[in-house]
């Protein structure tokens, strides 16, 4: 997919270090490599890495797998900065919040659509603010993960840049437009994407309930971590 002449007067940069046959990327908002509840990236697959400004590098066989890229604003900054590279698909793999007694904490979620509450889309889809996911890319994530043992479930959610602002009628307003997750990069990654010409798709993990005790909250953030690094080793080869 060809992308869009590039109106802005600041370019994404060139990633010179990325070699050209890479296509893929997995975006990573906060970092799991090396973090052993977690299950690191096997080292024999990786084939360099590197760092660009705060951002590391790791390349794989066919991929690039990229972190942190934590909030909107720098998701959206690492799609260009990957699009313009060569990239052409981008799957955000993270966590999110539950808004929905139907997704649980553990469970992994595909997302279908991202309902934007932050400020970096409007720079990429003036007047838009419910961003999909590419069908190219996402809808074979499915069926790609059941083969592999790991049950998903597709879901809306709400793409906040304040966190710490998560207060009640924030969520009971987008829960009432549909969101059932609350995360802080998919709309903005969506959007981007758009925009670049490239696809784009997430699978998160629930990691905790809004407003939930610490007691639920310690349990939730346990059967993540478990659900994660059940996750990831599949991540780092499966095709999409």
């Amino acid at each position: 997919m060809p992308n869009p002449p590039d109106d802005s007067l600041v370019r994404p940069p060139r990633l010179r270090k990325l070699p050209a046959d890479i296509r893929r990327a997995l975006l990573f908002p906060v970092d799991p490599f090396g973090r052993k509840e977690l299950g690191s990236v096997p080292q024999d697959l990786v084939r360099r890495q590197f760092s660009f400004l705060f951002t590391r590098f790791l390349v794989l066989p066919d991929r690039v797998a990229v972190c942190p890229a934590l909030g909107a604003p720098a998701a959206a900054m690492a799609v260009d900065t990957l699009a313009v590279s060569g990239v052409e698909r981008i799957l955000v793999v993270g966590s999110c919040g539950t808004l929905d007694p139907s997704v649980r904490c553990g469970d992994v979620v595909i997302i279908r659509n991202a309902l934007s509450a932050c400020g970096a889309t409007v720079q990429y889809a003036p007047g838009v603010d419910n961003f999909g996911y590419d069908p190219a890319l996402s809808g074979n994530l499915a069926g790609r993960l059941w083969v592999e043992g790991i049950s998903t479930q597709p879901v809306s959610a709400v793409t906040t840049d304040a966190p710490y602002r998560e207060t009640p009628e924030f969520l009971d307003a987008w829960r009432a437009r549909g969101a059932q997750v609350v995360e802080m990069e998919c709309a903005a990654v969506f959007a981007a994407a758009r925009r670049r010409g490239v696809a784009a798709g997430a699978v998160l993990v629930a990691s905790d309930r809004p407003g939930a005790g610490k007691a639920e909250h310690i349990a939730g953030l346990a059967r993540y971590a478990l659900a994660m690094r059940a996750l990831l080793p599949h991540i780092w080869t499966m095709d999409f």
